[in-house]
């Protein structure tokens, strides 16, 4: 395509092109390439090129420390805390999150689905050290995590299968029948049980436990999870520690500002 041609697209697919660039940027990949970008956004470099001159320009994207790279600028960075602001639902919410993470000494996290992933709505990290690096914002998959499970349960089993079946590794590779068999199994154990447990199976050496949020209305709307490393997490999966996050669960969910975040973020919730 032309660069006159370009212009002539007008400005609502300008827009849509300018966001699949700044789409590319992730927690895991916070710096791209001008291929990279240029590929996962199925545009020509050249195209690729002037897009990103264009968000340089504005302050949305920045060149990298590493030559040939970019990554997001400080008005991204802005922005992003503005929508985390408004992605967090309130002081009530954070301090029943705080006072959990206080008495377990480890992460706590509430979670919701977003487009059948795991988006973080609030975190509270723990004071010890070994802690996953990722925050308010991030979005996590949902078959191999525990909060994910815990919100998976809440599905038929034939939407379960029409997700395992569309649902791809961070590697872009569908779930081999094996794989898709163990999420299944994991799903069924998690609404007999009440909660799930994700042992290393997201991340190497993370261990996390998870339990549902519910509203009176509405049943499960969240997942309340604690996550650490899995020496130390193995002392954590006991009755009393799930007593503690099933009465946490129980404060949060009567909170209306949980519903008001959870529908602000497009939260999937299931009858509203």
């Amino acid at each position: 395509m032309s660069h006159d041609a370009e212009h002539a697209l007008g400005p609502v697919q300008s827009i849509a092109r300018a966001a699949g660039v700044l789409s590319v940027f992730t927690p895991g990949e916070p710096e791209q390439t001008l291929g990279v970008i240029s590929r996962r956004i199925n545009l020509p470099r050249s195209t690729t090129h002037r897009l990103l001159a264009s968000l340089i320009q504005a302050g949305l994207i920045e060149r990298g420390p590493t030559a040939g790279t970019y990554r997001l600028g400080r008005e991204a960075i802005r922005i992003g805390q503005v929508a985390q602001i408004q992605i967090r639902p309130g002081d009530r919410v954070y301090r029943l999150l705080r006072g959990l993470s206080l008495a377990l000494d480890e992460t706590v996290g509430l979670l919701a689905l977003v487009d059948n992933e795991v988006l973080v709505v609030e975190r509270v990290e723990s004071v010890l050290p070994f802690r996953m690096a990722y925050g308010v914002g991030t979005r996590l998959p949902a078959y191999c995590t525990a909060s994910g499970r815990v919100l998976l349960s809440r599905w038929s089993d034939q939407e379960l299968d029409a997700y395992l079946e569309q649902v791809r590794t961070s590697r872009g590779a569908p779930l081999s029948r094996k794989a898709q068999a163990a999420v299944r199994e994991a799903v069924c154990a998690t609404r007999a049980s009440g909660y799930a447990v994700d042992h290393e199976e997201y991340a190497a050496g993370l261990t996390c436990l998870a339990v549902p949020i519910s509203t009176p209305t509405l049943g499960c709307v969240a997942a309340l999870a604690i996550s650490g490393p899995t020496g130390r997490m193995k002392a954590r999966l006991t009755r009393p520690t799930l007593t503690a996050m099933q009465e946490a669960a129980r404060a949060i969910g009567q909170s209306p500002e949980l519903l008001r975040a959870l529908r602000h973020v497009g939260a999937d919730l299931l009858g509203a």
